[in-house]
């Protein structure tokens, strides 16, 4: 049976396992069954972006003549231009994903634990599980370490409101149009990065003239002090109150800045990776019995 994986995008713009589904066939009736059941365990968790590729048939490319190939693209292509061409899709949200590399890349990834494409369905679902776990330690690693730490890049009152609530990744697109401000390179503005990334551009922080980026500027994407991850309830993003809590408790060792900072970054995620369900290697015990002969008696 063919193997389906859904493939998310998280905060840090990096890739997570979101789905995975058996399917029989791979025609419209199927995709459709899936996408409905995958909808089903979102519940109110919709997605603000579904990208996908687009399946065809393998064409006999060396038997094509020129007339073939301008008709293949018009019957083919030309129909889809809106979902591919960048005139098109660079008016609409897709927060930098431009290509079906992160599916592949992730499915790759996934081959790494299946092995082989003949397993049974327990021992396929076994080590996806597996794939899926360590996927999500690392997440959650991750979000520690970015809430409690401040980018030296990002110390300028204008991002005073996003700091430790938006995540890396976002924060440095944002210092990127920040530096367009400073160095002069800004060019005429065309909307396609805030239509694109959801993000405020050079333009718009410009306007603000120095005030402090609000927050409603951001996308809920790029948000990391609403999340509170956890396995066994799911993923849920009502943990702004308890972030807040951590985030009071940071700003009183603000002061004793930077080793009091450093021991309380390192004893935060010393006790998450306590607590998580880290894998390691077995360790090696000697049998009993009579020890083995030494390499001179040999």
């Amino acid at each position: 049976m063919r193997l389906l994986d859904i493939i998310g995008v998280s905060c840090f713009n990096t890739s997570f396992y979101s789905g995975f589904v058996f399917l029989e066939r791979e025609d419209e009736d199927s995709y459709i069954w899936a996408l409905s059941v995958f909808k089903k365990t979102l519940e109110n968790h919709e997605p603000s972006v579904i990208m996908s590729d687009r399946e065809l048939a393998l064409m006999n490319a060396i038997n094509m003549t020129k007339k073939v190939v301008i008709e293949y693209i018009k019957s083919t292509w030309l129909p889809w231009k809106e979902k591919f061409v960048s005139a098109w899709t660079e008016k609409y949200l897709h927060f930098g994903n431009r290509s079906s590399s992160r599916a592949e890349g992730a499915h790759a990834k996934l081959k790494q634990y299946l092995q082989v494409s003949t397993g049974g369905f327990q021992d396929v679902t076994e080590k996806i599980c597996l794939a899926i776990k360590h996927e999500f330690n690392e997440i959650k690693v991750k979000l520690a370490s970015e809430r409690i730490q401040v980018l030296h890049n990002c110390d300028a009152p204008v991002f005073r409101e996003l700091l430790c609530r938006v995540s890396h990744f976002a924060l440095k697109e944002i210092h990127m149009q920040y530096e367009k401000i400073k160095t002069g390179t800004m060019t005429p503005c065309t909307g396609h990065f805030m239509a694109t990334m959801a993000l405020p551009c050079a333009h718009k922080i410009k306007h603000l003239k120095g005030m402090t980026l609000s927050l409603d500027l951001i996308h809920p994407q790029w948000r990391i002090d609403t999340l509170r991850l956890n396995l066994e309830d799911g993923i849920h993003n009502d943990g702004a109150k308890e972030f807040d809590e951590l985030l009071s408790e940071l700003s009183s060792r603000y002061q004793m800045w930077p080793q009091s900072k450093k021991e309380f970054a390192k004893s935060m995620i010393t006790k998450l990776l306590a607590e998580s369900d880290t894998l390691v290697e077995p360790m090696i015990r000697r049998p009993k019995g009579r020890p083995p002969k030494s390499k001179k008696k040999r």
